[in-house]
């Protein structure tokens, strides 16, 4: 399979930023993986039609790293942000931040 490209935003390096050491590897671990074009549900999964989610677990906790895929750019995974979740919802809330930050994406690159 073809390398995928991962970009993180603003948000995403700022939330990766906020992760111990160890949680941090294991999530660019994950990133890494993805990018070799191994992309299990495990790993990845879709929330809605746009929305993904990058899922990582360590030290107990549940990360996740909120993506969708360019429609400008083949290949290329775009991190929104990221949260560490508390619940097994997803919150809907985290999923329109997704959505509005994928939004001003598209404007920026094509104003």
């Amino acid at each position: 399979m073809k390398d995928i490209t991962v970009t993180l935003l603003d948000e995403a390096v700022d939330f990766t930023g906020t992760l111990s050491e160890k949680q941090m590897i294991k999530v660019f671990y994950n990133i890494e993986l993805i990018k070799s074009g191994i992309v299990s549900a495990d790993i990845l999964k879709k929330l809605n039609s746009d929305i993904w989610e990058i899922r990582t677990v360590s030290l107990g906790a549940r990360i996740r790293v909120f993506t969708f895929w360019s429609k400008l750019e083949k290949s290329k995974l775009i991190c929104t942000h990221g949260i560490i979740k508390k619940t097994s919802k997803v919150s809907v809330k985290e999923i329109e931040k997704a959505i509005e930050i994928m939004n001003n994406y598209y404007k920026s690159k094509l104003s």
